[in-house]
């Protein structure tokens, strides 16, 4: 290797640099032919192609079993098997993209003017309803404001007022730190 060549993920467990082998390029002697509906058959690799091309489809390599001995083969349309695969590929993650929980911040202090404070709790109820989220926090700059802590917790309620009937707590007002928050949920 190389010294300057990257370290990085390479060879066969890289989906992206994977090849599949179809029709002549599969390099095991015997296949078992997978066909839709039908039971898997075990065949040489030149019966198993001229079988694929009988059908105007193509032999596919789809894994190989665990002695390696044989290759697993589709008998299927390439470019539909790619198609198909990417489409899977493209569904899985759009499924894990939803499922994933994020959680975005709006910060404010005690002294934030009430516009300022109408246009973050906006973008907060933006993220409630993209399904994300949301922890409010209010900052402490200083010890006076630290002190007054009711005037604080005034503020918190005054702001969650405003999610009323579109959100819930998922924990309420705590104090850590120089900071009091809560984080909420869409309903």
């Amino acid at each position: 290797m190389n010294k300057y060549q990257s370290n990085g993920p390479q060879g066969k467990n890289n989906k992206k640099d994977r090849v599949i082998r179809t029709n002549w390029n599969i390099k095991a002697h015997s296949c078992r032919v997978i066909e839709d509906g039908k039971p898997p058959r075990i065949m040489s690799r030149n019966a198993a192609i001229e079988y694929a091309q009988s059908k105007d489809l193509d032999l596919i390599e789809i894994g190989f079993d665990k002695a390696g001995n044989c290759s697993n083969c589709k008998v299927a349309d390439y470019s539909k098997y790619i198609y198909e695969q990417k489409k899977r590929e493209k569904e899985a993650k759009k499924q894990a993209r939803a499922a994933k929980i994020v959680v975005k911040s709006v910060q404010m202090s005690l002294t934030t003017d009430t516009a300022d404070k109408a246009r973050m709790v906006a973008h907060a109820k933006e993220f409630l309803a993209e399904g994300d989220k949301v922890k409010i926090s209010l900052r402490f700059r200083n010890r006076r404001e630290s002190a007054n802590m009711e005037y604080a917790k005034t503020v918190m309620k005054d702001v969650l007022k405003e999610f009323d009937g579109l959100a819930v707590l998922d924990s309420g007002p705590t104090l850590a730190g120089r900071e009091l928050s809560c984080i909420l949920r869409k309903i």
